[in-house]
């Protein structure tokens, strides 16, 4: 809402999950003046099972979540993909987020039921400055970019399958020289 008017040029794309997005823009419009059904700067994408239209979209992933995430899935596809993050510090986000993206932190009020707390002015613009950083500066962005495929690569199948070969391998060779 905030980079609606301000900054057209830099638009959102939600990928609905449980089909919270028009509810939760409702109630937090409402608080700030008319309810709001839609924002011009945001086009809303279905869940899909297949994310590789919207990753070829992407510039930057925004993952503010408010669970005590394990790991983030999603933070590892989009360094995969050579996309920046920029995600909560909390759970398992900052280690999939690793050197990959930026971790912000929330107020303690945000995390908590009923989840209705918003970020201050000041914070959401520290949120609003890193995503327009990496809208505006090209060499800032291409660094980031860099350092989110450099992340990228611990998540590699193909790496990860011939480590598990590997390991396989040496416990089976381990099994034969006991018997």
């Amino acid at each position: 809402m905030l980079l609606e008017e301000e900054r057209p040029d830099i638009t959102f794309e939600v990928v609905e999950s449980r089909g919270a997005w028009e509810g939760l823009l409702r109630q937090v419009s409402s608080q700030y003046g008319p309810t709001r059904n839609r924002l011009n700067n945001v086009t809303l994408t279905n869940n899909t099972n297949d994310m590789r239209p919207v990753y070829q979209r992407a510039r930057l992933l925004l993952a503010p979540s408010l669970w005590w995430e394990a790991y983030g899935r999603v933070i590892a596809e989009a360094h995969m993909n050579g996309i920046p993050t920029i995600a909560t510090n909390r759970g398992g986000l900052p280690e999939a987020t690793g050197n990959g993206g930026f971790l912000i932190d929330l107020p303690d009020a945000c995390y908590s039921s009923p989840y209705k707390e918003i970020p201050s002015d000041r914070k959401l613009m520290e949120i609003i400055n890193l995503i327009t950083q990496l809208h505006d500066n090209e060499d800032e962005f291409n660094r980031m970019q860099a350092h989110a495929k450099e992340a990228g690569t611990r998540h590699n199948l193909e790496k990860k399958g011939k480590m598990l070969e590997k390991i396989l391998n040496s416990i089976m060779e381990h099994k034969q020289h006991e018997t």
